[in-house]
């Protein structure tokens, strides 16, 4: 595909640590079991909050030409916030307005919660929130998700109404 697609990816728990920074899509390697693994408790609006002003502050000290077209920032959860120290939903609610006057796009996709009011609840619109269930099944319809949304976003196009369908659809019955 055409153009630069770059990935950061955050890790979180209790806290948050950064697996790739700005890596570009063909270095980054499939995440493995000891890459990812649910432990702790989840400090949810930290790590969406240090995410954001982190990429928004390395986009804002950018020369012009390396500030990307678009910005997905895409969180998944297996559960509520229920740990954070430095955030609160009205920060990142404030945080992700900011940003989305900016062009940046959110998803939010989370296991175990009522994903729409969570979603809301941080100023994400329900249109951009699926739930998807904890099997590997499940896990590969968020990255196939994802990869549908990126590819969109790369040729121009809107976040297409149906991005969720991997997701909410087992992808072995998702008819794409």
């Amino acid at each position: 595909m055409e153009g630069e697609a770059l990935v950061t990816t955050v890790l979180f728990s209790n806290n948050s640590s950064t697996l790739h920074d700005r890596l570009p899509i063909a270095d980054v390697e499939p995440l493995t079991r000891e890459d990812y693994r649910a432990y702790g408790c989840t400090a949810l609006y930290d790590a969406i909050g240090e995410s954001i002003e982190k990429i928004s502050t390395v986009h804002r000290y950018a020369r012009e030409e390396d500030i990307p077209e678009h910005t997905l920032f895409v969180i998944t959860t297996d559960g509520m916030e229920n740990a954070s120290q430095r955030y609160d939903s009205g920060r990142i609610k404030e945080l992700i307005k900011q940003q989305e006057a900016k062009g940046w796009e959110f998803l939010f996709v989370a296991a175990n919660i009522d994903v729409a009011s969570a979603a809301e609840h941080i100023g994400i619109r329900r249109d951009r929130a699926a739930s998807y269930r904890q099997t590997s099944e499940g896990t590969r319809g968020v990255y196939e998700a994802v990869d549908y949304v990126m590819c969109s976003m790369r040729m121009d196009c809107d976040i297409p109404e149906d991005w969720a369908k991997a997701v909410e659809t087992p992808p072995e019955d998702a008819d794409r």
